[in-house]
């Protein structure tokens, strides 16, 4: 909630400082309501989502960057490997499991998006940000269909379970 309400601010056609910034760099030339247009809407807090995971991400990024042995960045150095080389050869396939994870619960969180959403925008303008989770809210407990919301909810889960495992065998196989 706090997040959402941060984003509400930095996003306010009045006085946020995301059209401060735009202006001051000539990018806009009137102050844009980012949460209340159609087009805009959905990218301001797929924004908001990617800045409130990122720390996160970052740090398990940076514990599986541990993981990589210094000696095979030598290695590669010594056979003539480039930087580019070494990191996508030595690099990511040593920390293919990090990734993996953190992709996965990436999804995972973002597909369970409710929070954020709600606190900011409703599901409007016109709908175009209602994920899941705040059409199984309006269905539940606006429109009291306990039965509908609970069948998606349940499509929902069995439609991430299968994502994970389909995603947890291509990356076992590769």
């Amino acid at each position: 909630v706090v997040i959402a309400l941060l984003w509400l601010w930095i996003l306010n056609p009045q006085y946020g400082i995301f059209n401060f910034f735009l202006s001051g760099l000539g990018l806009i030339h009137k102050p844009v309501s980012w949460l209340t247009g159609p087009s805009t809407a959905m990218p301001m807090l797929i924004l908001a989502t990617v800045w409130k995971s990122l720390p996160y991400n970052t740090l398990m990024l940076l514990a599986g960057l541990q993981v990589v042995d210094p000696e095979q960045h030598e290695a590669a150095m010594v056979d003539g490997a480039t930087a580019a080389q070494r990191f996508w050869h030595v690099t990511v396939p040593a920390m293919r499991n990090v990734i993996m994870v953190v992709t996965l619960m990436g999804t995972i969180w973002g597909f369970q998006q409710f929070t954020l959403i709600w606190t900011t925008t409703k599901g409007g303008p016109m709908r175009v940000t209602e994920t899941l989770p705040i059409f199984i809210y309006r269905d539940a407990f606006q429109g009291y269909d306990m039965g509908y919301a609970s069948a998606a909810g349940l499509l929902g889960l069995i439609f991430l379970t299968l994502f994970a495992l389909i995603y947890i065998r291509l990356l076992r196989r590769s």
